[in-house]
């Protein structure tokens, strides 16, 4: 009886030895299964949108910057400001291989497009009202 307790205690030893060994196995992972990245870092200096500006880098932040990008896998690169997924047109590109892209910033400037164009329409307003204050003046009323 003895003889087939430690048979049976044996066998499930091994069992999970065995089970141990394929958790590992699934564990590490491949790099190559990894996805293709774009590890970037801002090269220039974050400049206002202007009015003639209003592509996909300056909505909701108001500004853009250059910025130089790696193509990595993903996790590889944790040196660098911010990472970006490969676009469709972008697929074919190689591990290593060096790009340049716009991205959109939050400008440092105290007066950015919107405030300046605001500021414009209050000056045409006051501008309106002197000329006719004047033409008033000038009819007598």
């Amino acid at each position: 009886m003895r003889v087939y307790l430690l048979i049976f205690v044996a066998l499930l030893a091994a069992q999970a030895h065995a089970a141990k060994q394929k958790a590992e196995l699934a564990n590490e992972e491949d790099p190559e299964d990894k996805p293709l990245v774009l590890a970037c870092n801002q090269t220039t200096k974050c400049k206002p949108c202007g009015a003639f500006r209003l592509n996909e880098h300056c909505r909701g932040v108001g500004g853009y910057a250059l910025a130089t990008c790696v193509v990595a896998r993903e996790g590889s690169e944790p040196d660098h400001e911010f990472v970006r997924p490969l676009k469709k047109k972008q697929r074919a590109a190689v591990e290593g291989s060096v790009e340049t892209h716009h991205h959109g910033c939050t400008p440092k400037s105290r007066l950015s497009a919107s405030r300046f164009m605001l500021l414009c329409a209050v000056g045409a307003a006051a501008a309106l009202v002197v000329v006719r204050l004047r033409q008033l003046g000038r009819l007598g009323i």
